[in-house]
C-alpha cells in the first residue's frame, strides 16, 4: 500500500514539474500550447535545433528569432535569452513582430522590408513583402502544430522548415496599499513596463462596482494651468516612459500585461513651457521591467514611503516607478538605461539631510552637492505638507550646489505638531566640520559626531529654522548670548540684554 502511494505521489510530482513556468531573472514565461485569442505580448523563441536562430533564404536575412541558442534546464532559461525575445504589437491592420525599437526586416534596419502579419482568423503568421507599408505578397509563414505544441516556420522560397517553441511572457504586478476611507493620502508614482496599457477592471486599475470615488489616476502636463489630468474626466492609456499618479482606498494589485518594452536605452523628450507655474517639470517613468537609471545621473523626485510627498533622490529607479525630473529649457531629454552610469566625481560629493517622522520613514530630503551641476527645485504634492528645503534668491530648492565655504540656510515646515528628526548622509566628501544649528532653540549639533538631531515642531514655527554650517566664514552659534527672532506674530528673546524694536519708519516701539 505504501509503495502505491509513493508511486502516485511521484507521478503527481512529475506532472507538476512538467507544467511549471520557465523563469529568468524574476521574469516568468509560459509555453504556448494553444493559439492565443490575442497574440499581443512578448514572446521568447526557442529553436529546437539549438544554434539555429534565424530563418531565411540561404539562411541569410528575413529572420525570425536572433543569434544565440537558449537552453532551458530545470525550468530556468540559460544563455542569451534577450536576443531571442520578440514583441507582438497590434494596429488596425493586424499583428506585427518587433525586436527592439524596429520591426523585423530583411536588412535589419530601422526601415523594415518585411513585416510579420498575424491573422486573427487562422493560427498562423504570414511574412509579407511590404512597399511603403502596403502588403503585396506573402513570403513565409509561422504555423502552429497543435499535435506537438510547437510552431513550424516554412518558406515559400524553398521546401525546408525549422521548428520552434514559443513562450509567452507573463504579466508584471505592482501591489498598491489602500489609503482607507478617511480621506488619507497614499499616492504612488507608477509607470508601465508595457508599450500601451488601458486601465480596466481586469488589470486592477478600476473598480468592478464602477465607484470612481475609490481610486485616483492622473497624468501630468506642465503646459496647463491645471497640471493634473484626471482619468475619470478624460480617459487615457498608460504609455512607457511616462509616469502617473495613482491611489486606491482599497489594497489592489495592478497588472501590467502586453508587449513589454525592450531593454534598449529609451530617450524621453522633456517638455518646457515658459511662463507656466510648473514649467519644466516632467513626470516620467521607468519603461523597463527591471531597475533603470538615468544616463546623466541627474537628481529626481520620487514619492516618499507615506505616499504624501516627494523626496529628492538619485541613482536607481525601480520597475513600474514614476519620478519627477526638471527641464531648464526647451529641447532637453533624459535617457533610461539598465546599466548604472559612471557618475562624475562631483556628482557623488554631497551632504543629504533626511527629514524623518515618528514612523522612522523619510518624509523629505534636502541635498547639497559640491562642484558643477544643476539644481533641483522644490515640488510638493500639497501646499501644507511637512517639508525641508533650501531657500535661494531664485526660489526654493530640494537640491543645491555649494562651494563648501558658505553656510546654507535650511528651511523647515511642519504640517502638524510633533517630533521630527534630521539625519545626515555624506557621500564622497572629506570634511572636518559640519554643524546643524537650530535657530529656534539655539542648539548646535555636530553632525559628524551625532549624525542626527531630533526636535519638536508645530505649524506656527518659523520656516527659516536651521543653518547648515561648514565652519569657515559662517554662522556663529550664540546659545549663551543675546538672541532674538520673530516667530509668527511673536518675538522670542533668549538670554539677557536690552532689546529695542523699531517700526518701518524707524520709530522705537
Amino acid at each position: 500500500m505504501k509503495k502505491v502511494a509513493l508511486l502516485i505521489a511521484a507521478t503527481f510530482l512529475l506532472l507538476t514539474l512538467a507544467i511549471l513556468p520557465v523563469k529568468v531573472k524574476g521574469q516568468i514565461y509560459k509555453k504556448v500550447t494553444t493559439a492565443p485569442d490575442d497574440w499581443y505580448g512578448t514572446y521568447l523563441i526557442v529553436w529546437e535545433n539549438g544554434a539555429e536562430s534565424r530563418i531565411g533564404a540561404n539562411n541569410s536575412g528575413n529572420f525570425l528569432g536572433a543569434y544565440g541558442p537558449v537552453v532551458i534546464s530545470n525550468n530556468t532559461i540559460e544563455g542569451s535569452y534577450s536576443s531571442n525575445e520578440v514583441v507582438v504589437v497590434k494596429n488596425s491592420s493586424g499583428y506585427y513582430i518587433k525586436r527592439g525599437n524596429t520591426y523585423l526586416s530583411s536588412n535589419g534596419g530601422s526601415n523594415p522590408r518585411f513585416y510579420a502579419k498575424f491573422t486573427e482568423s487562422t493560427v498562423k503568421a504570414t511574412w509579407t513583402l511590404a512597399t511603403n507599408g502596403i502588403f503585396i505578397d506573402s513570403y513565409k509563414q509561422l504555423k502552429y502544430d497543435a499535435s506537438n505544441t510547437r510552431f513550424i516556420t516554412t518558406m515559400k522560397t524553398n521546401s525546408s522548415f525549422k521548428t520552434a517553441l514559443l513562450y509567452k511572457r507573463q504579466p508584471e504586478e505592482k501591489e498598491i496599499l489602500g489609503a482607507g476611507t478617511d480621506n488619507n493620502d497614499k499616492y504612488y508614482l507608477i509607470a508601465s513596463p508595457v508599450t500601451t496599457l488601458t486601465p480596466s477592471m481586469t488589470n486592477g486599475f478600476l473598480r468592478e462596482d464602477g465607484d470612481v470615488d475609490y481610486y485616483d489616476l492622473y497624468s501630468f502636463d506642465q503646459s496647463n494651468d491645471d497640471e493634473w489630468r484626471n482619468y475619470k474626466m478624460n480617459n487615457f492609456s498608460l504609455e512607457t516612459g511616462k509616469g502617473y499618479l495613482y491611489a486606491n482606498k482599497d489594497d489592489v494589485t495592478l497588472v501590467f500585461d502586453g508587449a513589454f518594452h525592450n531593454h534598449n536605452n529609451e530617450t524621453v523628450n522633456l517638455a518646457y513651457t515658459a511662463g507656466q507655474k510648473l514649467a519644466g517639470w516632467n513626470l516620467i517613468g521607468n519603461p523597463f521591467d527591471v531597475t533603470a537609471y538615468l544616463t546623466d545621473g541627474r537628481d529626481f523626485l520620487r514619492m516618499n514611503a507615506a505616499g504624501d510627498g516627494f523626496i529628492a533622490s538619485s541613482g536607481s529607479i525601480n520597475a513600474m516607478e514614476g519620478v519627477f525630473v526638471q527641464a531648464t529649457g526647451t529641447g532637453q531629454s533624459v535617457t533610461f538605461t539598465i546599466t548604472a552610469p559612471s557618475s562624475k566625481d562631483e556628482q557623488n560629493e554631497s551632504v543629504a539631510l533626511n527629514l524623518i517622522g515618528n514612523d522612522d520613514n523619510v518624509i523629505d530630503r534636502a541635498i547639497v552637492r559640491f562642484g558643477e551641476g544643476v539644481t533641483l527645485s522644490k515640488l510638493t504634492l500639497k501646499e501644507n505638507s511637512t517639508k525641508i528645503y533650501i531657500p535661494q534668491e531664485d526660489g526654493d530648492f530640494a537640491v543645491v550646489r555649494s562651494n563648501g565655504k558658505e553656510n546654507i540656510p535650511v528651511n523647515f515646515k511642519a504640517s502638524k505638531i510633533g517630533r521630527y528628526t534630521i539625519s545626515v548622509e555624506t557621500e564622497g566628501v572629506n570634511m572636518n566640520y559640519l554643524h546643524l544649528i537650530d535657530r529656534l532653540t539655539g542648539k548646535d549639533t555636530d553632525l559628524l559626531i551625532e549624525n542626527k538631531y531630533s526636535f519638536i515642531a508645530s505649524q506656527s514655527d518659523i520656516e527659516s529654522r536651521f543653518i547648515l554650517s561648514f565652519g569657515n566664514n559662517g554662522y556663529e552659534s550664540s546659545t549663551d548670548g543675546t538672541f532674538a527672532y520673530q516667530n509668527g506674530s511673536d518675538i522670542v528673546v533668549r538670554g539677557e540684554g536690552e532689546l529695542q524694536v523699531f517700526d518701518v519708519m524707524g520709530d522705537v516701539w
